[in-house]
């Protein structure tokens, strides 16, 4: 997730709260037949949570850093997230290996943890890595599809347990529950792991798209925005939800931090409009819309999970200052850039909670990944997955301003 030093001011605070609302209406989502109907027992949980550790160990330790300047170590993720779908049960007419160049024409860029330079102009092969469950093609005849992503490369510096060994892991775990549904499904389900997403490698200062996408999310260097850009020259109608550090989870009071001004906090001001000051929710980040009432279909279906998680979300016009750049931090905004509205991203708010975030100690040993919590959100995730590649009979909750709630509620953590 890219780093995002943000001042605000009040009076914006106050003009974009109204902008924000609470979604309550209840939308049914019909499921798709499970051969195991019934809550996952305390083994599965437990063999779901062994899956998840050693996808999160392997990435962070055995690997590490991960990114341009330690390219070996970039190609070896994405060699064993390759793996990790074949041996989930995915193969070659349903796997497939995407390579992308990614030039840098403006800078050699600075590694303050190594000596490794990026060179002037130097192309490099990048990969991303897609697994498919096809739908059943005699109902997809509009040529629909579901996208589960992140982003598996790492800053400098930091052997990226939470941000973001954690959101591959989540896919994988993911698709290797959604593949039984092989030729059943309503939309095409695709899994997509994508490179350089973090700065300042997913940067090039003179690239020619660089200002038309506002400096930061969505460049051409990024995984994501090669990814989005296929896509759309292919004609799919695509919604898409990208995990982004998604397990850090704490029940202290206060490990929620919020926004400040002028080195004030505003934690009082969000207490006393009932925003919870503790870390232990996934949030659900978008911009308005489109991308926010396909963040209420996902809400609905996490709300009817049997594995419950708490939930919450931050919504904000995306051409608002400041506010809008909050929703855009990391590879969904690349689809939005490419005209794909329905995306989102899911979080734990990583640096807004996690005092690991970016730094070498973003790992299992200090504390990144809480486990158990991380488990039962992606056992909740599989649930909204099946939602999303079936139908949904109800009308499109209504939206209303409101004080938020403990369980879905209107988030104004920083992203």
């Amino acid at each position: 997730m890219h780093t995002l030093h943000i001042t605000k001011k009040l009076f914006l605070f106050s003009m974009v709260t109204s902008q924000f609302g609470c979604s309550n209406g209840t939308q049914q989502v019909n499921r798709l037949p499970n051969p195991n109907p019934t809550a996952p027992t305390s083994s599965s949980l437990e063999e779901t949570e062994k899956r998840l550790r050693a996808h999160v160990s392997y990435l962070s330790e055995t690997i590490g850093v991960r990114n341009i300047a330690y390219f070996e170590k970039l190609n070896e993720a994405a060699k064993y997230i390759e793996e990790a779908f074949r041996e989930a049960g995915y193969s070659s007419t349903n796997l497939t290996i995407i390579p992308y160049t990614a030039k840098y024409t403006g800078e050699a860029f600075k590694n303050e943890y190594d000596t490794n330079k990026i060179i002037k102009g130097n192309p490099y092969k990048m990969t991303i890595i897609e697994a498919i469950v096809n739908s059943n093609p005699d109902v997809n005849t509009n040529n629909e599809c579901v996208v589960i992503g992140a982003h598996y490369d790492t800053v400098d510096g930091s052997p990226g347990a939470d941000d973001n060994a954690s959101g591959v892991a989540g896919v994988l775990e993911i698709a290797k529950h959604m593949l039984k549904y092989e030729g059943k499904i309503e939309k095409t389900l695709k899994f997509v792991l994508f490179p350089n997403e973090e700065e300042p490698y997913s940067l090039d200062s003179k690239a020619v798209d660089r200002k038309a996408t506002a400096a930061k999310y969505g460049v051409d260097t990024m995984g994501s925005r090669v990814y989005a850009k296929m896509a759309r020259e292919k004609g799919e109608h695509m919604e898409v939800v990208v995990l982004e550090s998604i397990g850090y989870f704490s029940n202290e009071p206060g490990s929620q931090k919020f926004p400040s001004i002028c080195r004030i906090s505003l934690a009082p001001l969000f207490k006393l409009l009932g925003y919870p000051d503790i870390g232990n929710e996934a949030v659900f980040v978008s911009k308005r819309g489109a991308s926010k009432e396909f963040a209420d279909r996902c809400m609905s279906a996490s709300k009817n999970a049997k594995v419950a998680f708490p939930i919450n979300y931050f919504s904000a016009p995306h051409w608002f200052p400041i506010l809008g750049r909050l929703v855009e931090r990391s590879d969904h905004a690349s689809f939005w850039r490419e005209g794909f509205d329905k995306a989102i991203m899911i979080s734990d708010t990583a640096d807004s909670r996690n005092k690991n975030y970016h730094k070498n100690t973003d790992t299992i040993a200090d504390g990144s990944v809480n486990f158990k919590e991380f488990t039962k959100l992606v056992e909740n995730l599989k649930e909204i997955t099946e939602g999303l590649v079936s139908s949904t009979t109800a009308e499109k909750p209504e939206t209303e301003i409101e004080s938020p709630t403990t369980s879905t509620s209107t988030s104004t953590i920083a992203q």
